[in-house]
């Protein structure tokens, strides 16, 4: 039994890790293309579109972690 829930807490933990490490990665690529198109392209529109994605991103990544607590707790 003890070993059952020592098996669960890892694999918890290593859910954890992996969805951070996804989140993480959406977060750093997201930024690599803001600076791509800020850098490629001087134009106003295209700055104003990516500084929006830039904000949006966050709440992105923050809502993926939400949902997938909420998928591990009630299965």
């Amino acid at each position: 039994m003890l070993l059952l829930l020592w098996s669960l807490a890892i694999a918890k933990v290593g859910a954890r890790i992996i969805v951070d490490a996804i989140a993480n990665t959406v977060f750093f690529m997201v930024n690599s293309l803001m600076l791509f198109l800020v850098e490629t392209f001087s134009q106003f529109e295209t700055f104003l579109f990516v500084s929006t994605f830039f904000v949006e991103a966050p709440v992105i990544v923050h809502k993926l972690r939400f949902d997938v607590a909420i998928k591990q707790h009630w299965g």
